[in-house]
């Protein structure tokens, strides 16, 4: 059962999670983002509503993978650990915020995107949160 999707377009990168664990190659094909040449560029919405947060370790490799290229990226959660997490990695990378599920409009505006990304966002979000939870079923 898949607990993360993954959808791009342009310099939109959405992730929606469900709050469990990774698989491995889920896991890996959230590295293999930090490999894009534009990564500086990337404007990233993570959405999870059940809170799930990555480990310690797998923090530390991504913030070793990325080697000081961070993403503009917009973390939606309605757990307040996962939030307090994004908060302190925000000290370090400051490029990087959390905010409640029902602020999506505050999201997109802190990330800057165009009508369209916005559009491609809204539409992606809904369609990605559905997938996971008919693969659960």
């Amino acid at each position: 059962m898949p607990n993360l999707f993954i959808e791009s377009q342009g310099r939109v990168v959405v992730l929606v999670h469900n709050g469990l664990p990774y698989s491995p190659e889920e896991w890996q094909s959230i590295l293999a983002l930090t490999a894009r040449a534009d990564l500086g560029e990337l404007r990233v919405v993570v959405h999870d509503e059940e809170g799930g947060a990555i480990t310690t370790a797998q923090r530390r490799e991504l913030l070793d993978t990325m080697g000081g290229r961070m993403p503009m990226a917009a973390v939606l959660t309605s757990g307040r650990i996962a939030r307090g997490i994004v908060t302190a990695i925000a000290w370090f990378k400051p490029s990087i915020k959390a905010f409640a599920p029902e602020q999506m409009d505050k999201a997109l505006g802190y990330l800057g995107l165009t009508e369209r990304e916005v559009a491609f966002v809204t539409r992606m979000v809904p369609r990605l949160r559905d997938q996971l939870t008919r693969k659960a079923g």
